[in-house]
């Protein structure tokens, strides 16, 4: 996953701004996962190209110069489940392919955000057993700079991460989002947004990190997101005041989601992190 680059600085607080966005952006490593074109071979299906799996999700994909335009409006879910859809004109340019698993049975994963820049991507898994089978496709788009993260052992299947990143001056925000094939359907386990503010005396940063752990009888482990909070107010002076929003200082808000069998749902019975500071 490209986080982006910076070139050029105007004064000290937009290179401190610069650096601090960068940081808070940093890459998280794929599991396995790689970048193709639509008319490359699937990697480790011989005759199978992404462009015949892409088009068992999108039906009316037009091709045009090597890049794979939807052709017609598609309608959607998004993996919390929300309606969604994506637009005629939602093109694609690269891909990316993760194989996790479900039930011990190999499922092919494959992640196209739009090339226009926009919110939207396409998210679909397969059954590559036999002949190609679509299992599910959803909207899995959240950010401008999307890719597949770290995979996380649910026990009984192998779930993904969704990282989706973008900044604005002073304001970084790395997007989450947690999910698994269950029974053929790309289902949601959890999300989380890391927003990070840097201004003249002020500096707020959120770092997540997931575990899963078994959670008997459960069919799937539990799986736990723990965000660091940390506040730090440099001693500077600043032009403008800055109202004290939090005492400097780290503390952890951490939430725990469990398999609920009978509403086929990952589910918290907590909200710590609802106490987490973020975009007004």
């Amino acid at each position: 996953m490209e986080c982006g680059s910076r070139t050029g600085v105007e004064d000290q607080d937009t290179m401190k701004i610069g650096v601090f966005v960068l940081a808070a952006l940093v890459c998280v490593a794929p599991a396995s996962a790689a970048d193709a074109k639509l008319s490359d071979a699937a990697a480790g299906y011989p005759g199978v190209t992404y462009e015949a799996l892409v088009r068992l999700a999108l039906p009316g994909l037009v091709m045009e110069d090597g890049k794979g335009r939807a052709g017609a409006e598609v309608a959607l879910r998004t993996l919390s489940g929300a309606e969604s859809s994506l637009a005629a004109d939602f093109t694609i340019d690269t891909i990316s392919a993760l194989e996790v698993s479900t039930g011990g049975k190999p499922v092919l994963l494959l992640l196209a955000q739009g090339e226009e820049g926009g919110f939207s991507a396409l998210l679909a898994a397969y059954d590559l057993s036999g002949a190609p089978k679509l299992l599910d496709a959803v909207d899995g788009g959240m950010d401008r700079m999307l890719d597949f993260g770290d995979s996380v052992d649910l026990g009984g299947a192998t779930g993904f991460t969704l990282v989706g990143s973008h900044f604005n001056a002073g304001e970084s925000y790395v997007a989450t989002e947690i999910g698994f094939v269950h029974e053929g359907r790309l289902t949601q386990v959890a999300s989380q947004m890391a927003y990070g503010l840097l201004v003249c005396g002020f500096q707020v940063e959120q770092a997540l990190a997931v575990t899963a752990v078994d959670d008997a009888p459960s069919p799937y482990r539990a799986v736990s997101l723990a965000v660091k909070q940390t506040v730090t107010k440099p001693d500077e002076a600043c032009s403008d005041a800055y109202p004290a929003l939090l005492p400097a200082g780290s503390q952890t808000y951490t939430d725990i989601y469990r398999w609920d069998a009978r509403t086929g749902v990952y589910a918290t019975a907590t909200h710590e992190r609802d106490a987490l500071m973020g975009p007004e």
